[in-house]
């Protein structure tokens, strides 16, 4: 939960011209796997490229120990 809280503060500090950058990166990156996999698990993986960028470019790491 309290990760949920820092990848909403770093959504909402973020400028918008980096969180197009991000997002765009993303859809690139998935593009291939649209058609093999479930629309959830891309979206699932999309949020997960997205919040781990924002984290990197922050120099902050992740909180879940199943991460590490």
């Amino acid at each position: 939960m309290l990760e949920e809280k820092l990848f909403a503060v770093l959504h909402a500090a973020a400028p918008d011209e980096r969180l197009l950058e991000v997002r765009t990166a993303a859809d690139r990156e998935l593009s291939p796997y649209r058609r093999k996999i479930p629309a959830a698990q891309i979206e699932q993986l999309h949020k997960q490229f997205v919040n781990k960028r924002l984290l990197e470019a922050r120099g902050l790491p992740r909180l879940s120990l199943f991460y590490m």
